[in-house]
């Protein structure tokens, strides 16, 4: 698993994400599954990441996270 990966991971497994669209994780292992998924959802996260360039470092890939939390939490989820 990979570092975009971990990262679909980290955000498809967010509570209220799951609630709300009853997105299942599990069903996305990789970026490449979830880019191709049928749901807007797990397709818009997975797009987000997939923009990442390797050159991110671990602190990069935490502002990214809580970006797209915030942003997932404040638009889509209410």
């Amino acid at each position: 698993m990979n570092r975009q990966d971990r990262m679909l991971q980290l955000v498809l497994s967010d509570e209220k994400l799951i609630k709300t669209y009853n997105i299942e994780p599990y069903k996305y292992p990789t970026l490449h599954d979830a880019l191709y998924s049928e749901d807007p959802i797990v397709t818009s996260v997975a797009m987000i990441i997939d923009s990442i360039k390797d050159n991110f470092d671990e602190s990069d890939m935490k502002a990214l996270y809580i970006r797209i939390q915030h942003h997932l939490n404040d638009t889509l989820l209410i």
